[in-house]
């Protein structure tokens, strides 16, 4: 017969797996219930810059692919800008290198249309990213961000994104910090795939805001910015559409939430104990000086009143021994009658009868 340990554990598992199961189900396999949100945006009137309505990824086959690659020697613009290649200034650190992967990777588990793919920089990749060393002409503080296009022709056509490129300034001191430079990544690659300015004054949680969020890591994405690119390319808001990886993400963020509230709350009850056990070792420390004290002055007591008694009875003694005294004296009597005469003495002599009487 298995052993409770074991029952549990497989219960623990079986429940794990159908959380899953229901939290995290493979894509398009839930259709959007009647009371579920399906966000719907106007970028018109959301967007506050960085945004080109008509400029997207083109993806009318089916899922795009976009590769892209960390520059080692020059930023190489593919734009009708006339800018020039941009020497790299240095290599990205290995933390810098897995912080860019993060990013892309959360803007591809967005989007079943968009799927990013890394290449080696000698593989003419879509999108280019390096680091560079601002010159005087420079306008941008942080980073600096552009796409090249083509145009299919005709009014208010499509403008079909075909490169893309986004440099980082090296002497941003901001960039030391990991939060910020993830989120300045995922910032930069979102407007390079058609996502433009959220205001700063916005209640949502959004990676698109500027200045970047430096506190909050915005990984995974936020319900919001996961919204603003499924519409931006077409798919459904829905959050039961969401793919399996967007789902599994929000599981794991709701389950270190849960985990996080528990741990504050197992801070609480301990802080509350070391509380409640000072008070209790404070209360009896004062118990036990108030018993020390009354012990102390009960003791004076029976001190004062055994002095007292012992003071009368000294004093009751020596009126007995006064009184005995006085009860114990002798006196000496002449006693004389004609020639006969002698003395008597006792504590009460008396002569006898005939005789004269004189104290001697």
């Amino acid at each position: 017969m298995p052993s409770k340990t074991y029952i549990a554990h497989l219960r623990l598992a079986i429940g794990t797996a159908l959380f899953f199961c229901f939290v995290a189900a493979p894509p398009n396999t839930q259709s959007a219930g009647a009371s579920e949100i399906c966000p719907k945006h106007d970028f018109d009137q959301l967007f506050i810059g960085g945004y080109f309505k008509n400029y997207i990824w083109s993806n009318d086959s089916g899922a795009r692919k976009i590769t892209w690659s960390l520059q080692n020697s020059t930023i190489e613009l593919k734009d009708i800008s006339g800018q020039k290649p941009r020497a790299v200034s240095r290599k990205f650190s290995d933390l810098e290198r897995s912080l860019v992967r993060l990013a892309f990777k959360n803007w591809d588990d967005a989007s079943e249309k968009i799927n990013f793919e890394e290449v080696l920089e000698t593989a003419a990749p879509d999108i280019k990213i390096g680091l560079v060393t601002k010159n005087a002409a420079d306008n941008f503080s942080s980073y600096q961000w552009n796409f090249g296009y083509t145009n299919s022709g005709g009014t208010n056509s499509a403008f079909n994104i075909i490169a893309g490129w986004i440099m980082l300034s090296d002497d941003n001191q901001s960039l030391s910090n990991n939060i910020y430079f993830q989120n300045l990544v995922q910032n930069a690659v979102g407007h390079v795939i058609g996502l433009g300015e959220v205001s700063s004054n916005s209640k949502e949680i959004s990676g698109m805001k500027w200045p970047i969020e430096s506190r909050q890591p915005q990984s995974p994405l936020s319900d919001f910015d996961i919204s603003l690119i499924r519409q931006r390319y077409g798919e459904s808001t829905c959050p039961s559409t969401y793919s399996w990886a967007i789902k599994e993400q929000k599981a794991k963020r709701s389950a270190e939430a849960i985990l996080a509230d528990a741990e504050r709350q197992a801070a609480d009850l301990v802080l509350s104990a070391r509380r409640e056990s000072t008070r209790i070792t404070s209360e009896a420390t004062l118990s036990a000086e108030k018993i020390r004290t009354e012990a102390k002055l009960e003791s004076i007591k029976i001190l004062d009143e055994a002095n007292s008694s012992k003071n009368t009875i000294i004093s009751e003694a020596n009126l007995i021994l006064a009184t005995a005294k006085e009860s114990t004296k002798t006196t000496t009597l002449k006693c004389s009658k004609g020639s006969i005469k002698f003395s008597l003495t006792s504590i009460k002599p008396k002569c006898p009868v005939g005789f004269r009487t004189a104290k001697g």
